[in-house]
């Protein structure tokens, strides 16, 4: 697939798991307003990330989908995180990540072998933010 090859914003469908193209990700879920979440490693911590749909253009536009590969249960909120907690600024806890959309993408990208070339940590844990 050439690089101008790739699904347009309309074609993505909300809660559906896509190959993509993009700085820190190769599997991600669509959460239906331009956003790809899937996980992301950085100062050997894996956590939810979200990077933008390529058609939102420069500066945020990271990600080209290159094909679906599924969709995410009913029972999985597509969101990076819950929303629990009232945030470091307000003095309180940062918002609760979803664990269980991050332990799924952890098994598809075992299952379909997609990980990032650059990721260091390994994701053999049942359900442990931590490596």
């Amino acid at each position: 697939m050439k690089s101008s090859e790739y699904l347009r914003m309309p074609e993505c469908q909300r809660g559906h798991v896509y190959e993509i193209f993009s700085r820190n990700l190769r599997l991600a879920v669509y959460d239906g307003e331009g956003g790809f979440i899937g996980i992301r490693e950085k100062f050997d911590r894996l956590f939810l990330f979200t990077e933008r749909h390529w058609d939102e253009g420069e500066p945020f536009g990271t990600v080209k989908p290159l094909r679906e590969l599924g969709v995410v249960p009913a029972d999985i909120e597509v969101a990076e995180s819950l929303g629990r907690g009232h945030g470091p600024a307000a003095g309180g806890a940062a918002s609760e990540e979803n664990r269980k959309l991050f332990d799924w993408l952890a098994e598809q990208e075992r299952r379909l072998n997609l990980f990032p070339a650059d990721r260091t940590i390994a994701i053999d844990r049942t359900s442990s933010g931590d490596p």
